[in-house]
């Protein structure tokens, strides 16, 4: 029996692991956001979070911060313990393979612990939770996990479709325009807007854009925030189906500033031009062209080939056809639109026609959320939670949440 109490503590130390796990935004990919929490009667006795890809799991940097007096105690995770040491982020800087998560729990004497979700990764999917319990660990499941799946969205769709996270970003007026009918589009939006999306180039692993918008706009997709972090900048993607991606753009000649990938179909000309732009520093990915009259390259196909690049999230930062193609198609996962309290009355719909009929055939997004940045608002939702979420409790797994089982 659960009491009133312990749901508190769980439901608050939980809290403050997922504050914890937020610490490593764009620096673990493409590890998960995990924190931990060790506590004892409700009191915090060491917590840690996951500060970097190749650093110390979250439970072993809690654990570390226990410094021995976790006997007894409850852990607390917004994921579940791996229980496997495998891949180079569990080797320790010394050589020596580290212990899975689970093993070091159990050493430690920890009586009790809490989970926010399962984790769908093969290496793991069930058998941290398998472990601890054969241990005689008491593990609960479930306090608040709609907190903790947004929060690695990206991770979990990783490893549950196997192709990278992909998010839509746009920047449009309230009546649906990202540009003017001559395509003039700098600023639609105010500084502090552009501040928040240098920071969403950060906590992905690449910023994608089409042609049109690389030629028109010469972005440089890079984050420019003054202090920004250790991590590198995002690969710099460009859809260009016959690699004739112009050398002075800065896509290409800033190649010193950030890696670009440029994903062409390939023709006799495409690889003449390609090999000029690897000359320059580029990296090219062949990639069929789309099935549907042949224009522009197949998105389920770049998907895959970036995945094979170490790519597991993708900003989409434009233009309207590569918008409309990622919607028409269907693979992306969220999306953010940056509205601005600005009337065009005219000029380049955010999103291009879907051929679509019925409602019932609209795309909807889930979880969906307003907030305020600078003059804008933004709304953002998401596309596949609800395929992602049904994957993280496998059904072999029995879960004992902590809360249905007081009910």
């Amino acid at each position: 029996m659960v009491s009133d109490d312990d749901i508190h503590d769980d439901l608050e130390l939980m809290a403050r692991t997922l504050r914890l796990a937020e610490r490593g935004r764009g620096l673990v990919s493409p590890n998960p956001l995990v924190g931990s929490v060790v506590a004892r009667d409700g009191r915090v006795i060491g917590e840690g979070y996951h500060a970097s890809h190749g650093e110390r799991h979250a439970e072993v940097a809690a654990l570390d911060a226990c410094q021995g007096q976790a006997a007894g105690a409850t852990l607390y995770c917004n994921l579940e313990p791996c229980a496997t040491s495998y891949g180079a982020d569990d080797v320790h800087p010394n050589g020596k393979l580290t212990l899975p998560c689970t093993h070091r729990i159990i050493q430690e004497g920890i009586s009790r612990v809490v989970l926010a979700t399962c984790d769908p990764n093969p290496h793991v999917a069930g058998d941290g939770v398998r472990q601890l319990r054969a241990a005689g660990i008491d593990v609960a499941i479930g306090p608040l996990a709609d907190n903790a799946l947004p929060l690695n969205i990206a991770y979990f769709t990783n490893e549950v479709l196997r192709r990278p996270f992909v998010h839509l970003k746009l920047a449009q007026t309230i009546d649906g325009r990202i540009a003017t009918s001559t395509h003039h589009s700098r600023w639609i939006t105010d500084q502090r807007a552009r501040d928040h999306v240098h920071r969403l180039r950060a906590e992905h692993d690449a910023v994608l854009v089409g042609s049109g918008t690389a030629r028109l706009d010469d972005p440089q997709l890079t984050d420019r925030r003054a202090g920004r972090d250790r991590r590198p900048q995002p690969w710099r993607v460009v859809l260009d189906t016959e690699a004739r991606l112009a050398h002075h753009l800065r896509l290409v000649s800033d190649a010193h500033v950030a890696r670009t990938i440029v994903c062409a179909s390939e023709s006799s000309a495409a690889v003449d031009r390609a090999t000029a732009l690897e000359r320059r520093g580029a990296t090219v990915l062949w990639v069929p062209t789309a099935a549907s009259g042949g224009a522009g390259v197949d998105l389920p196909a770049v998907l895959e080939a970036l995945w094979r690049h170490g790519v597991r999230s993708v900003l989409v930062e434009g233009g309207q056809r590569v918008f409309t193609s990622f919607v028409r198609v269907g693979v992306f996962d969220q999306l953010s639109a940056f509205i601005a309290p600005i009337l065009l009355g005219g000029g380049v719909d955010a999103i291009g026609d879907l051929s679509l009929t019925r409602l019932a055939d609209a795309t909807r997004l889930e979880q969906f959320s307003v907030a305020a940045i600078g003059d804008q608002a933004m709304v953002t939702g998401f596309r596949s939670l609800n395929r992602v979420q049904a994957a993280l409790r496998p059904p072999k797994l029995e879960t004992e949440d902590a809360l249905a089982a007081r009910t």
